[in-house]
């Protein structure tokens, strides 16, 4: 009877031996699952940051695109010049010169505008109406620099100096 119960013996310990090695083999997977399951929590909560972020950005970006002075593109400023000679021509003034100044910054550093100078003249009037709306021309973010009235010889006439700035982005 010690045969018999021996071999009964040996099958349970295979029994248990194989339970073993599937417990763990089963063990190892759910750790293997539970953390693939945290990476994917992970990789969830980066494409919602992720999102917000952009969705903040795209806001701010229609906010600031939709306000009414901000800077333009490069590619506009041309636009924008024939703007203001236009706004001069309907106020009769004379343009006396125009040209973009030259930054003496670095040239390692890229500004942010483009300096013109500008100089016209007309009846006092006409000059200021021009000067006092300047900035109002366009959506263009633009300021005035430098200014300089002066008389002319002839009666009535006066001549306007300007440096002012456009702002790029």
């Amino acid at each position: 009877m010690k045969l018999k119960e021996l071999s009964k013996i040996k099958g349970v310990w295979k029994y248990i031996l194989i339970s073993a090695v599937m417990g763990c083999v089963m063990l190892g997977l759910f750790f293997q699952l539970s953390i693939s399951y945290q990476n994917a929590n992970v990789v969830k909560a980066n494409i919602a940051n992720m999102e917000n972020t952009v969705g903040e950005y795209n806001k701010l970006a229609r906010k600031i695109n939709s306000e009414a002075y901000r800077p333009v593109e490069t590619q506009n400023l041309d636009m924008i010049q024939t703007g203001i000679l236009n706004n001069l021509a309907k106020n009769n003034l004379l343009l006396d010169k125009f040209s973009e100044k030259t930054s003496k910054s670095n040239k390692k550093e890229k500004s942010s505008f483009k300096e013109y100078d500008l100089s016209f003249t007309g009846n006092w009037e006409n000059v200021i109406n021009t000067v006092v709306n300047f900035t109002n021309q366009s959506d263009a973010l633009m300021s005035i620099q430098e200014l300089e009235l002066s008389n002319t010889d002839e009666t009535g006439k006066v001549k306007a100096n300007m440096v002012y700035r456009i702002y790029t982005k």
